[in-house]
Order: C-alpha cells, then sequence, then structure tokens
C-alpha cells in the first residue's frame, strides 16, 4: 500500500484538473459535466439539483487539495461554483457547444 507521505500530490491535483478539462466525467452525477447541477452551479452557485458540494467526492478532494496546490497550479477549486464552472468548461470545450 502507498503511504500519503510518498504521494506527489501535487501530480495529483493536476490529473484531477486535467479529467475535469477533457470532460471525462469521473467524478460527477451520472458521469455527465453537463448535468443541470452543475450548469446552474457555475452559474449562480445553486445546489441540490442532483449533485451537492455534500455528496460529490471529487469536489471535497478538490477543495482541500485547492488549499495548496489550486494557487500554485492556477486553477483554484474551492467552492461550488468553481467546480461547476471548471465542470462546464470541459464540457463545452470537448462538445464544442456554447452553454448558458
Amino acid at each position: 500500500m502507498i503511504k500519503s507521505e510518498d504521494v506527489h500530490w501535487g501530480i495529483v491535483y493536476d490529473a484531477l484538473i486535467h479529467a475535469v478539462k477533457t470532460n471525462s466525467g469521473i467524478g460527477f452525477y451520472n458521469q455527465d459535466q453537463g448535468h443541470p447541477a452543475y450548469l446552474a452551479g457555475a452559474e449562480d452557485g445553486s445546489r441540490d439539483q442532483g449533485d451537492s458540494p455534500q455528496e460529490n467526492e471529487l469536489y471535497k478532494m478538490f477543495v482541500i487539495l485547492s488549499e495548496k496546490y489550486g494557487r500554485l497550479k492556477q486553477t483554484p477549486v474551492s467552492n461550488w461554483r468553481q467546480f461547476c464552472q471548471l465542470a462546464v468548461d470541459g464540457y463545452t470545450r470537448a462538445k464544442g457547444t456554447h452553454v448558458k
């Protein structure tokens, strides 16, 4: 088993950002980064439309890792709105569409 002190958490943070930016769907409700929960969250920080900061484990990981690595990597994810915006941006780029 790998020990926590042996993990390069900055690399893990980069990998998570990459997964979201490429619309992998990993860690998202129904593996859908374009789900209404994230569209609403990106727009105004709305919650509880199928997913929430209390339920989403990927979001929780981002918040913890972002404290140290988000500013260094220039991609902070410290609140639900930032998380949803990152998700929707990745979805939009992958689909080649503009989502309101």
